[in-house]
Order: C-alpha cells, then sequence, then structure tokens
C-alpha cells in the first residue's frame, strides 16, 4: 500500500486480517516514513497486523490528550513495527512490558535489534544525552520479568526507559543479586519508589567487598540488602 492509505488500513484492520493479511509493506522497495496515533495502533495490534521492517513507523503521543499511559504494550508496539515514540504534551510516559516480552535470560517477544525508541528526536536510532533527558520513561513489570529486565538492560536503556515500576500502585516486593543489580546500575535504570528491592550478597561465594557503591544502590532504589555465608561486609561509599 502507499503511505496514504495507513488511516484507512487502520479502519479497516479486522476485515483485511479476516482476508488473511499478515503484513503492510508502504512503498515496496522503497523505505516509507509514516506517523500513526494510538488509536490506530490499536487497530493494527488488535487485528493481528504489523508493518514491514522497510519501513519508519513514528508513534505520535499527546499526553495532555491521552494521558501518559501507553494504550499498547511495548511489545506489541515492536511487533507491530514502531520504530520510534514522538511524545508531545508532557516530559513524562509510561509503556507496559507486556505478557511474555521476556524471559529470564532475556529472550522474548521484543525484538532488541530493532528497537523502539522514545524521543529520538532528530531520527537517527540513537539517544543522546539531551534527547534522553528531555522524556522520561517508565516501564511497568512484573516482579517474575526482573531477571529478563536485567539481562537486557543496556537494550532497554538504549531505548530510553529509564525507571522500572513493578507492580504499579502496589508495593511489590522483590530480591536481586550483585550481577543483576550491577548490569541495572551500568544501564543507568532504577526502580520506582513504591517496590521494595532487597539485594542478596553470599559473601561466600562473592565476597566481603560490594560490587556496587552505597551511592549507586540507593540511586536504583534499593531497599535492603541480606547478607549470607559471614558476618561481615564492606561497601563503597561512592564518589
Amino acid at each position: 500500500a502507499a503511505a496514504s492509505d495507513v488511516a484507512g488500513i487502520a479502519n479497516k484492520a479486522d476485515a483485511l486480517s479476516a482476508m488473511g493479511i499478515d503484513h503492510i509493506d508502504l512503498g515496496g522497495s522503497n523505505n516509507v516514513s509514516v506517523s500513526i496515533d494510538q488509536v490506530e495502533a490499536n487497530a493494527l495490534i488488535h487485528a493481528g497486523l504489523d508493518f514491514a521492517a522497510g519501513d519508519t513507523i513514528t508513534l505520535n503521543v499527546d499526553t495532555a490528550a491521552s494521558g501518559t499511559h501507553l494504550s499498547n504494550s511495548l511489545k506489541d508496539l515492536n511487533k507491530l513495527g514502531v520504530d520510534a515514540i514522538m511524545v508531545t504534551g508532557g516530559d513524562q510516559i509510561n509503556v507496559d512490558l507486556g505478557a511474555g516480552a521476556l524471559s529470564a535470560s532475556g529472550t522474548g517477544g521484543i525484538n532488541f535489534e530493532l528497537p523502539t525508541l522514545f524521543g529520538d528526536l532528530n531520527g537517527d536510532r540513537v539517544l543522546s544525552e539531551r534527547e534522553d533527558a528531555a522524556l522520561s520513561v517508565t516501564l511497568n513489570a512484573q516482579a517474575g520479568d526482573l531477571a529478563g529486565i536485567a539481562n537486557k538492560a543496556d537494550a532497554l536503556s538504549a531505548m530510553g526507559i529509564d525507571h522500572i515500576d513493578l507492580g504499579g500502585s502496589n508495593n511489590v516486593s522483590v530480591s536481586i543479586d550483585q550481577v543483576e543489580a550491577n548490569a541495572l546500575i551500568h544501564a543507568g535504570l532504577d526502580f520506582a519508589a513504591g517496590d521494595t528491592i532487597t539485594l542478596n550478597v553470599d559473601t561466600a561465594a562473592s565476597g566481603t567487598h560490594l560490587s556496587n557503591s552505597l551511592k549507586d544502590l540507593n540511586k536504583l532504589g534499593v531497599d535492603a540488602i541480606m547478607v549470607t555465608g559471614g558476618d561481615q561486609i564492606n561497601v563503597d561509599l561512592g564518589a
């Protein structure tokens, strides 16, 4: 189809899916750039359609009109083929990870080789410090997603994710190890204030010197450090 057909395709997405249509290619061998809104994205996702990899799809979100919570998950937007999310009306947005999006090893329903980017203003598929700082993005996930999130922390950060909220308005308690904490800290991610995060440290296995500083653990959102394997521990204050 052509770029000008997208609105009509979204309007008839269920009917097209019922015909057996699976994918939408805009412009054939040419890379076409189009913008869609959340209503169109929702219709296409609900119908199980997606865009060809060669096209560049931007999701426009006006938080002043639709609120700060995206109506479709990161998993679904990635499957649809959305390449960038442009936010107007505010500087904060939150998105659900999506059920089954990540296994503990970091594999699953998201293609991290073709990341959905939040706030990529110049379209170069790389977030500059200025672009990243201009938009605060919270990833809503479940406690069971945490190992996968830590495994893909750098990729999520490259997408523009800043914060992790486990359980939404509910206060969720989770435990992480030093490897997971290190991955999240290195990627610049942190936990929402409402969640309770415990760092488990086995000094018999990892030694008595914590691998992350008190400053970094505090910024990550760690609330307690539980030590096993010995009765001594030491931690750097942090620069």
